[in-house]
């Protein structure tokens, strides 16, 4: 998360990221540019990287055609800040 620039996770991410690792469900709320993105992305990205199970599923709903295709753009670049993905 460094090579993105992450150093200290943002309001928003303090208060979801530790809940969506024990596996809870969030409804959350934010404004544009607060990281909402990483608040979801790191945890589902955490869980398929260090499960060995052939499935999983996470489900992000977004409002708008348009955020969906930030929020794939947002995974895409996560992923390719991992070396060895």
């Amino acid at each position: 998360m460094a090579r993105l620039g992450w150093q200290n996770p943002l309001p928003i991410q303090e208060k979801t990221i530790p809940f969506a690792l024990q596996g809870k469900d969030i409804l959350a709320r934010a404004r544009t540019g607060s990281g909402k993105t990483a608040a979801f992305a790191i945890p589902i990205i955490q869980k398929v990287l260090s499960t060995k199970q052939v499935e999983f599923f996470g489900l992000v709903v977004v409002c708008l055609r348009s955020c969906h295709y930030l929020l794939s753009y947002d995974y895409v670049t996560v992923l390719e800040s991992l070396n060895g993905f």
